[in-house]
């Protein structure tokens, strides 16, 4: 897997679809990892049953205020028992991620999304 690191400022998500998003007319195919600075591409599994729990310890280490994990069109609920910091996690679809993720930038929130 090879990681590419896109360094923006506030990366709103302009749309989504079922399989990438477009920020700053820039498409990137899930999944990608997004922070107030950041889109990383090749960071993460291709399937989120690969990433969950499995690799949910690399995302803490960044230190967020909050992860939001975009689980696709469906919602799935996965143990969140994995995480025994203060740090919030939560489980949603993509879309729903994605909307979360542009209010918590605007507001200058130390958030990091994971979608798939």
């Amino acid at each position: 897997m090879s990681q590419t690191t896109f360094t923006l400022d506030k990366p709103y998500v302009q749309s989504y679809s079922d399989d990438s998003l477009i920020i700053d007319g820039k498409e990137f195919y899930f999944p990608v990892i997004l922070t107030p600075r950041k889109v990383m591409t090749g960071a993460l599994p291709k399937k989120l049953e690969e990433f969950y729990p499995n690799n949910i310890a690399e995302l803490l280490r960044m230190n967020p205020e909050l992860i939001l994990i975009g689980t696709g069109k469906k919602h799935r609920l996965m143990d969140t028992n994995v995480n025994r910091t203060g740090i919030g996690i939560d489980m949603m679809t993509t879309g729903a991620a994605c909307r979360i993720f542009n209010v918590m930038i605007e507001e200058s929130r130390d958030v990091l999304a994971a979608l798939y």
